[in-house]
């Protein structure tokens, strides 16, 4: 399977920062970090919240970027107390309590873009230190450019479930723009994570160009007695960050990108029935084909299932047509 060499460098970069948490003693969530994701348009300004549940005197600002790791943009030894780090430019700190240290964009451009993280210290030693989760943020300059996913399962081959007695689901994500993703597998109504194996991260449609929307797959696998039982219910759902309330949206062709759930869904089936298979030139991801079995159907008269709002429900039916 090839991955693109910004795949490849985020995914070296990703692994250094969880090494690095563990060595210098993550602890349980006891600094909290708001937003956790935010799209965001070139010019505003974002406040992004840091508190602890303890009284630590040293408290830190991060950026994670591909290629750089974590660099320190500011830090505070105490209330009012702070200092620049290696890329102050464009932040804003204030430190008036203890727990608190909120982190202000002033003016948001496109370089910053990044994974934000808040830590603190409670002494002179690094193992003191405890990290945030972090919070994810890209700034675009046109929010027209903010997609929601297109999801659809893929049944299983029954070449698959007659040679290997299992059967594998795909889930495949496309044509979603920023890269503001988690996906989840369901199965009779519960959450599930035997038998998963979720890329590592979005990919790029195209792998070579920088404005591309992304695209990311899942498989599910089961036996193949499991999934020849048409009681059984099968769910993809991909919870997209996008916009929020008070982005201004001018789009009257579609519906504002909000963040929402959206799901596909397949059902068990007793027999085989003619169904159209996933092959190449199918909407995929680059990393689909290196990972997953060809040979995947997409499920006859299959719906896509969005969840907007407070418990707002529509279901958009899309048939194989979709996937010429």
């Amino acid at each position: 399977m090839h991955h693109s060499p910004d795949a490849v460098m985020s995914n070296r970069i990703l692994c250094c920062v969880v090494i690095c948490l563990f060595r210098v003693g993550l602890k349980d969530a006891v600094v909290t970090q708001f937003p956790r994701h935010r799209v965001l348009g070139t010019g505003k300004e974002i406040t992004l919240q840091c508190s602890q549940d303890m009284s630590y005197v040293s408290m830190y600002w991060y950026r994670q970027d591909p290629g750089f790791g974590l660099r320190l943009i500011y830090y505070s030894t105490g209330i009012r107390t702070f200092e620049k780090g290696d890329v102050p430019q464009g932040y804003r700190v204030s430190r008036n309590e203890l727990q608190s240290f909120p982190l202000t964009l002033e003016s948001a451009s496109a370089n910053q873009t990044s994974v934000y993280l808040c830590a603190s210290s409670g002494g002179a030693g690094v193992g003191d230190i405890t990290f945030s989760p972090g919070t994810k943020l890209t700034v675009v300059e046109d929010l027209g450019k903010v997609k929601p996913p297109t999801v659809t399962v893929f049944e299983p081959s029954e070449a698959e479930t007659s040679r290997t007695q299992k059967a594998t689901l795909v889930c495949l994500a496309t044509g979603f723009y920023p890269d503001h993703v988690e996906l989840s597998w369901w199965v009779n109504g519960k959450e599930v994570q035997n038998g998963v194996s979720t890329d590592p991260q979005p990919y790029r449609e195209r792998p070579n160009d920088n404005s591309s929307n992304y695209c990311l797959s899942s498989r599910l696998r089961v036996s193949s007695v499991f999934w020849h039982n048409p009681r059984n219910h099968f769910r993809c759902q991909v919870q997209f960050h996008g916009l929020g309330d008070d982005d201004k949206w001018d789009d009257p062709t579609r519906p504002k990108p909000v963040t929402q759930n959206i799901s596909a869904e397949a059902w068990g089936r007793a027999d085989p029935q003619p169904s159209r298979a996933l092959q190449l030139g199918s909407p995929h991801c680059p990393s689909l084909y290196g990972s997953a079995p060809l040979g995947h159907h997409v499920p006859r008269g299959s719906g896509l299932v969005w969840l907007r709002g407070q418990g707002t429900r529509k279901t958009v039916h899309a048939s194989a047509r979709s996937l010429a």
